[in-house]
């Protein structure tokens, strides 16, 4: 029971990498592009925040919980954000902000998958094989956009494809990491709710913070990062929605 939580959560993390591979069918890179897989990336983690993440965690606690999940999640990638750009972004040039940027979204989506490996791992544990299976394959399907959306933004640091899929394969693999600590603590009440709400609280505030301020730089920048918005909300809403 216990590895089959961690090998399927692990297979979900590892679907995350087909993503990836659309960068290898676009040559060039241009900000029409990066203004619409940002606001692909922001409306697909917004839905994930709320219907993966807030709703299942209100669902298998309170809201207190979850609002103090959702509150800490937030302030940890807020002091987290300030710590790169203290200690490692000094001189805050155009470059290293930019940098800071990816950075800190590629964070949001680890932090993001973590917990989603934590659910898959516990519901081997304590579901029937077939829910379980259910759950990683749904959770699976998500993963692809959200590759893509990691693997777009790597382009703009000038990665290599393979250096590109290469990392974003590393994102995914936050998920067994997060199946194998969920099973070592999984007799701790509430411990699965408050992470979840605590993901969801780290990608809204990545969201807030640094991707929706990408369109407002002039109108145009606005108007495609809107539209964009809304398509990756209602992809990933709808994907959550499915039954498997």
């Amino acid at each position: 029971m216990l590895l089959n939580g961690i090998l399927g959560s692990a297979a979900a993390g590892l679907i995350t990498t087909l993503g990836a591979f659309f960068v290898f069918f676009k040559k060039e890179y241009n900000k029409n592009l990066e203004r619409i897989f940002i606001g692909f990336a922001a409306g697909i983690m917004l839905a994930a925040s709320i219907f993966s993440l807030l709703l299942p965690s209100i669902e298998k606690s309170n809201v207190y919980l979850s609002s103090l999940g959702f509150l800490k999640g937030a302030f940890a990638v807020y002091i987290l954000d300030k710590i790169i750009v203290k200690y490692y972004f000094k001189k805050e040039n155009k470059e290293d902000v930019e940098i800071n940027k990816i950075a800190l979204f590629i964070l949001a989506i680890v932090i993001h998958n973590f917990p989603e490996g934590l659910a898959v791992g516990i519901a081997f544990y304590q579901d029937t094989f077939s829910a379980a299976l259910a759950l990683a394959l749904g959770i699976a399907i998500q993963n692809i956009p959200e590759g893509s959306a990691v693997a777009f933004s790597l382009i703009k640091l000038n990665y290599s494809r393979v250096k590109i899929v290469m990392v974003t394969t590393l994102t995914g693999l936050a998920e067994p990491v997060g199946a194998m600590i969920g099973l070592i603590f999984r007799n701790i009440p509430l411990y699965l709710p408050f992470m979840m709400a605590f993901a969801a609280g780290s990608m809204v505030y990545v969201i807030i913070s640094e991707l929706i301020p990408e369109f407002f730089r002039d109108e145009k920048d606005r108007k495609i990062g809107s539209i964009a918005v809304v398509i990756g909300f209602i992809i990933m809403m709808l994907m959550d929605s499915i039954n498997f």
